[in-house]
């Protein structure tokens, strides 16, 4: 039985002011879409930006786009991180392209610079940024790689909308960006997602591919405004247990998956995204000094260590990641949270490289990739949505106090 105040692991408390308003644009006919893509232009200082039906989507469309502008059937590979979203190998499958896993450091969750330096590049395509948890990579450093090279970068912040690294926004990185707003990430519709990039060509490219893409259907929009409800509801400390209690509903749990709807965005989703992206910046900083609260907090106990950003970093956070000591000190530190009324994760539970989905789809041999399957085995991702209190991280300290005390 789950306590009845839970914290969820991730997510944006949405007004329901706002979610009325999206509404009534959808009814309207409204075209919020191009206002969105106007303010995100403005905001990230971008000469396009287009919005689709979700960030694997755009990644999938950024693929196919970038593979036809490059003019040579020779570069089918994607570098993709050790450890990163599934849904990035999903896009690149379902693209025709092949992996070219590198692995990360586990203290930055970015590339080993080492091992991308290495690469052979001969048939690559493009690399791709990860930017997990709202913690920018070394994006300077991946830039340079990719300009060295003659191969595309795509700038992947899912989960780093309005995070900066050395005064750049993530996104804006590279050749081409993308940022989602499904569940959990800094701004939410729980669908949709943004391609931005300077470059007139791929922009002209994703622009006609859009075009050809179907509108999304009535009953699609309608379920999705319903869903937008609960959500808005249930996403409260005293009403989450319920969704949490509920294993069929598979929260918190990743699963690989080439199912990618395409469409374009309905007004009801830019309409709510663009009425929460007036309010990132506090939205932004509500997460940030969660994340400081937390980070002291854990200091005092020793029992997990946070993963530090990269200096020049402006993070987001979008969850806190820490590493614990092993798998199953990991293990007992999340259930004693969850227990605690802490929705505590172990994120994406497996190193890219080892999925079998995905075996076929590999360039190169897997290789050890001992960071990407080390942060596997001891990631922890803690909360640090808008309803987190000071009890709360009481809470979430003496959980792990007790699990970590020699009578635990």
């Amino acid at each position: 039985m789950l306590p009845p105040r839970f914290i969820a692991p991730a997510g944006t408390p949405i007004p329901f002011a706002a979610l009325v308003s999206a509404g009534i644009d959808q009814l309207r006919g409204q075209h919020t879409g191009l206002a969105l893509a106007a303010a995100i232009r403005e905001r990230y200082g971008v000469r396009h930006c287009l919005t689709l039906s979700s960030g694997r989507a755009a990644l999938a469309l950024i693929f196919r786009a970038l593979k036809n502008l490059a003019g040579d059937p020779r570069r089918n590979e994607i570098i993709v991180p050790g450890y990163t979203c599934y849904s990035v190998a999903a896009s690149a499958v379902v693209s025709g392209l092949r992996l070219r896993i590198v692995d990360i450091d586990p203290r930055t969750l970015s590339y080993d610079p080492d091992l991308l330096a290495d690469v052979d590049c001969s048939r690559v395509l493009a690399v791709v940024s990860a930017n997990l948890y709202g913690l920018p990579n070394d994006l300077d450093a991946i830039e340079r790689f990719a300009r060295m090279r003659g191969i595309y970068m795509i700038d992947d912040a899912a989960q780093a909308m309005h995070a900066k690294f050395q005064g750049r926004y993530a996104g804006t990185f590279g050749d081409v960006g993308i940022y989602s707003f499904d569940k959990g990430k800094n701004i939410t519709s729980l669908q949709g997602g943004a391609i931005v990039t300077g470059d007139d060509a791929i922009a002209s490219a994703l622009a006609e591919a859009i075009d050809e893409l179907p509108d999304e259907l009535p009953s699609t929009t309608a379920a999705a405004f319903l869903k937008l409800s609960v959500y808005a509801l249930l996403l409260r400390p005293w009403l989450y247990w319920i969704p949490a209690g509920i294993p069929a509903l598979g929260l918190g749990r990743t699963v690989y998956t080439t199912d990618i709807p395409m469409h374009r965005s309905s007004t009801l989703a830019t309409s709510l995204v663009l009425r929460l992206l007036a309010r990132i910046d506090e939205i932004t900083a509500v997460r940030v000094q969660a994340a400081a609260r937390i980070a002291k907090a854990l200091s005092e106990v020793g029992t997990l260590t946070v993963i530090d950003p990269l200096p020049g970093s402006e993070p987001v956070y979008l969850r806190l990641p820490c590493l614990a000591a092993g798998t199953s000190q990991r293990d007992g530190l999340i259930d004693a949270l969850v227990d605690a009324g802490i929705g505590a994760t172990g994120s994406f539970p497996r190193a890219l490289g080892d999925l079998p989905d995905i075996a076929d789809h590999i360039s190169i041999e897997r290789g050890v990739m001992r960071g990407a399957r080390d942060v596997a085995a001891r990631i922890v991702t803690l909360p640090t949505i808008a309803y987190l209190r000071d009890a709360d991280i009481h809470r979430l300290v003496g959980a792990l106090r007790a699990t970590s005390s020699p009578e635990a």
